[in-house]
């Protein structure tokens, strides 16, 4: 009731909107939000499928992705997705291919888009060209229990498992050591070395001293990886990413072979290279690993090797030999960590620079992370992901890796923080615009200023529908919401273009233990996305909290300057640290913290005090400096506290907001109660400050907030229609805030604002008139089948119906109605649809259209429009393309919507309808001036 109030008062801001634009000042941030350039509008990922392309074809797709408002393509050559054709395919690199990929980029020029690429095809990347010691590496152990005593003969195959990958010609197995140990093994000096006793073969005989024994075998791989879905010429194995030699020459085929082509260099016509995520299934060596280690970390790594490789198994017990072990395994890490940032990361990005290209990055990865605290305040452009139809169907899941692409992102001062969006491997012909907005907003809500859409699939007209489709929410001319896209589209662009040109506002630094996970677990991904419980949330409490947070690192704790109680990095500077759960961190890192403290810094060790410090090398005396910092951080003068974790059963936000009054943390908003599924973004721009809030929920809420400085007024900048208007504000700061399902609410407090804003009129109550029909529904198929119409028509889930021919129907509805009204005067009248099921709406009242709603509530306002009398309503719906695509059976581009190996298995032939339609109930409600 209280929202439908509010609403009606925005509709009489919006009225006197275009009288106070004269009020308003001019300046750059409102010229880009009204007119968005072209990087911040949404690019698309465009997979060239099969490299098999046309250049007439490619123009015409970059037409319609431009007139749907993308901003760019990313070229993407990746392998024919399964199809009846077997089409000619260009050859990466080959003249003809470097050929197309000239015209095409000097096409977006004439269009005034950007063109990126990325390297290779597929990933991770690599080629047929690398030589054997240019491609990947795994070390890894198979371990054998023997009992004694006894002599055991085991042949080459008993020592060593192979790989369960696709394998180059180029692969090779060779065992590095054999190692006998007791069971269980209590020190190093108990080992046995029988790596010299291999024969010829790599056959072994082994004499097993009484007891229960443990053989290690220690063997690498060498090209047990190749490129997963690599196209023409971009196949074969994996390039060795720890080998700065082997990396370099195959990024020097790209630009030495395209370069010319483009104009001498790769750019500017294109504006960046782009690298996928890290998916290197484990590589974990390179052939002058020991050595490197032995130079870092100062002794042998073999020795430890054997027991420390396998991170799917954490070393947690708390006997003096465990404790060596996560102590090695930790400088295991480190050094791979280490050589990745240096070989990979910062030649990759150096290596764009060199050639006029910004570098674009994702730093996560499978099975690994390696580093991404550090690794993503290195390339020009960090990226993340975020997926669409999980295992859950959480449509606005987010990858903790995203708010750590854009904490780097803010400390290296990057304009642009981009992420592959909407990623769908499950959900193809499912996604609808609403999805796009909330899983959009949570991005942004994230630190993402920028997407890259998964994706636009080259499909030649031949190819027929769906066409060739490889994965993403099928961007298409052919989906159904198409000419409804370039909607989301403006949002997402003048939202995006505002966030570039703007600085993040953080208060808050979070450290989490990396130092920990690598000592327990390695550089395994799952543990550091889970464990410690709760520490990738806690960014978001403190969002929905009124404040903002970013993740940092020990190396830049180490390298960060204090001064005024602030950790100053690069653009950023934060008024507090939380260190979560972290019993070890590195020396240096505590006399960062003292030096922090003695600034007037605030520090907040959460679960636990530091006590311990990682790597073999003098750790007893580096625990014991440890330690005795953080008794004098303890001791000191009041600004260091240890807090109590919270419990399970706890309410984080409340927790959130004690830990955040007890750092004085200065909140952006100060709300009188934070809402779950709402949350805060802060930016400045010269003298303004922006407020983005999103409401992440299906249901209505409602915020009381201050803001901190009331000697500016307030204006709301709309994204959805580009126009901006003075926004009620008391004398307090005080903020009244509404906000509908999915909604998000841009407020921007700046100098020139009207000092005394309009008030929504005061209204009554609302009541409802429900429009039950007759309905007469007339049903337009997207593709296959004929037009038919329905009479009497009952509003209903259209998936729950026993005609097949609703149940599997995607296209257009027209609902049709009409309806008598009793000609009151003085009244605000909307018309809400109640229940729309995935789907896009446009009304129309006596042949006036009213607007089309793609999100949220399908509301609108029918005022102007409705007469005395008799009135002719007429609702349109757009379905989505799932519940007849799941019907092509034999149709190869309707892959992604059938029935898993687990569900075939199960007898399921065909995937069930999604909830479609209209389900209502239909109200008009009524509202009376006081």
């Amino acid at each position: 009731m209280r929202v439908w109030m509010i609403l009606a008062g925005l509709m009489v801001l919006a009225a006197n909107a275009q009288a106070a634009r004269a009020d308003a000042p001019a300046d750059e941030l409102w010229d880009r939000f009204t007119n968005p350039p072209a990087e911040a509008r949404p690019f698309m990922r465009w997979w060239w499928n099969g490299n098999a392309v046309e250049l007439d074809e490619l123009l015409r797709e970059l037409d319609v992705m431009q007139a749907a408002g993308i901003g760019g393509v990313e070229i993407n050559p990746i392998a024919l997705p399964p199809t009846a054709l077997t089409p000619e395919a260009h050859t990466w690199l080959s003249d003809d291919w470097n050929e197309i990929v000239r015209q095409v980029t000097r096409a977006c020029a004439e269009r005034g888009m950007i063109a990126d690429m990325i390297v290779g095809s597929g990933w991770p990347f690599g080629a047929e060209f690398l030589e054997p010691d240019e491609i990947c590496q795994r070390v890894s152990v198979k371990r054998i229990e023997l009992e004694g005593p006894r002599s055991v003969r085991l042949q080459n195959q008993e020592l060593v498992q192979l790989p369960a990958q696709a394998r180059d010609i180029k692969a090779a197995t060779q065992i590095q050591q054999v190692i006998l140990t007791p069971d269980p093994i209590s020190d190093l000096s108990q080992r046995i070395d029988l790596t010299d006793t291999l024969d010829a073969e790599g056959a072994l005989t082994v004499q097993v001293p009484p007891g229960r024994h443990v053989l290690y075998c220690v063997f690498i791989e060498r090209g047990y990886r190749t490129v997963r879905l690599g196209a023409p010429g971009a196949a074969g194995s994996v390039v060795d990413h720890y080998n700065r030699e082997a990396l370099t020459r195959y990024l020097n085929q790209m630009s030495e072979k395209l370069g010319p082509v483009l104009g001498g260099r790769l750019g500017p016509a294109l504006r960046a290279m782009f690298c996928d995520s890290i998916e290197l299934a484990g590589a974990n060596w390179t052939d002058d690993l020991a050595a490197e280690f032995k130079r870092r970390r100062g002794y042998d790594l073999l020795d430890y090797l054997p027991f420390i490789i396998e991170f799917e198994q954490p070393i947690e017990d708390a006997d003096p030999w465990s404790d060596t072990l996560r102590r090695a395994r930790y400088d295991y890490s480190r050094t791979l960590v280490e050589l990745f940032h240096e070989r990979f990361v910062e030649t990759f990005h150096a290596w764009c620079n060199a050639n006029g290209t910004l570098s674009r990055y994702q730093a996560y990865g499978l099975p690994f992370l390696m580093g991404i605290e550090d690794a993503y305040r290195i390339p020009d452009i960090p990226e993340s992901n975020n997926w669409l139809f999980g295992p859950e169907r959480d449509w606005h899941g987010w990858p903790m890796w995203t708010k750590y692409a854009s904490s780097g992102g803010h400390q290296a001062g990057r304009s642009i923080i981009s992420s592959e969006a909407h990623t769908n491997t499950q959900g193809v012909f499912r996604a609808t615009l609403e999805v796009f907005k909330g899983a959009d907003d949570f991005n942004f809500i994230m630190g993402i200023n920028h997407s890259v859409l998964h994706g636009f699939n080259y499909s030649p007209p031949e190819a027929g529908f769906p066409g060739w489709v490889r994965f993403g929410a099928y961007f298409s001319e052919q989906n159904t919401w198409w000419p409804y896209f370039k909607l989301w589209a403006d949002y997402n662009a003048r939202l995006s273009a505002v966030f570039q040109a703007s600085r993040p506002v953080a208060q808050v630094a979070l450290l989490y233990p990396s130092a920990d996970t690598w000592s327990t677990h390695g550089l395994t991904r799952v543990p550091f996305q889970t464990l410690p419980p709760h520490a990738h949330h806690l960014w978001r409490w403190i969002q929905q909290n009124g404040a903002a947070a970013d993740y940092v690192s020990e190396t830049l704790l180490q390298q960060a300057t204090y001064e005024g109680g602030k950790i100053n990095f690069g653009p950023m500077a934060y008024e507090a640290l939380i260190v979560y759960q972290a019993q070890t961190l590195q020396p240096a890192t505590m006399a960062a913290l003292e030096r922090y403290a003695a600034a007037g810094g605030r520090i907040a060790f959460v679960g636990t005090t530091p006590s311990r410090s990682p790597g073999l090398r003098d750790a007893r005396e580096n625990d014991r400096e440890i330690q005795m910092a953080a008794e004098r951080l303890l001791a000191g003068a009041g600004g260091v506290a240890q807090v109590p974790a919270p419990r399970e059963e706890e309410d984080c936000l409340a927790w959130t907001d004690r830990l955040l009054d007890s750092l004085s943390v200065r909140r952006s908003l100060a709300l009188e109660r934070p809402v779950e599924d709402v949350y805060l973004l802060h930016h400045r721009h010269d003298r303004s400050d922006l407020i983005f809030l999103a409401n992440t929920n299906q249901a209505d809420v409602t915020l009381r907030a201050v803001f901190p400085e009331t000697e500016r007024g307030v204006w709301r900048w709309d994204p959805e229609t580009g126009t901006r208007a003075p926004y009620p504000i008391g004398a307090d700061g005080r903020l009244e805030i509404a906000l509908r399902p999915l909604e998000s609410l841009l407020l921007v407090f700046a100098p020139g604002t009207p000092a005394a804003p309009p008030t929504p009129l005061p209204l009554a109550p609302m009541t409802t008139v429900e429009i039950t029909g007759p309905w007469e529904a007339t049903f337009q198929p997207a593709h296959e089948g004929a037009p038919f119409t329905l009479d009497g028509f009952t509003l209903q889930d259209l998936a729950a119906s026993p005609d097949p021919r609703l149940h599997s129907f995607a296209g257009t509805i027209l609902y049709r109605t009409r309806l008598d009204w009793d000609g009151a005067t003085g009244e605000v009248l909307r018309l809400n649809l109640g229940e729309v099921l995935n789907a896009v709406s446009e009304v129309t009242l006596n042949g006036q259209p009213l607007g089309v709603r793609w999100y949220g509530w399908h509301d609108y306002d029918i005022t102007p429009a409705l007469r005395p009398g008799e009135n002719t309503l007429e609702i349109k719906l757009t379905t989505t393309l799932f519940n007849h695509v799941r019907t092509l059976l034999y149709n190869p581009g309707a892959i992604f919507a059938r029935p898993n190996k687990a569900q075939r298995v199960a007898g399921l032939t065909m995937l069930p309808p999604e909830p479609s339609g209209l389900l209502g109930p239909v109200r008009i409600g009524r509202q009376s001036e006081n």
